[in-house]
């Protein structure tokens, strides 16, 4: 990666890969995007959510367990019986 001209260390340069290769992610995505509202618009239709929204919802992590299982979670972790 020629443009690093950070610290010479493992950590930093490894966090420069992580940011860059985020940023490569979100342009290719809007790219994306932008080609897919591209094909639809000569049809007179349209994204309906925002590509903010896309990418957002995307990178938050869905919890799927049921409300007893992160009751018992928290209950664990916390060190508390339950009576």
């Amino acid at each position: 990666m020629g443009e690093y001209a950070g610290v010479k260390r493992a950590r930093p340069f490894l966090r420069y890969c992580q940011a860059r290769h985020e940023r490569e992610d979100e342009e290719r995505s809007w790219r994306v995007y932008m080609s897919d509202q591209a094909a639809l618009t000569p049809q007179h239709k349209f994204i309906k959510q925002p590509w903010r929204e896309i990418v957002g919802s995307a990178r938050k992590p869905v919890d799927r367990r049921t409300a007893e299982e992160i009751v018992a979670d928290v209950v664990k972790a916390g060190g508390l019986e339950v009576v």
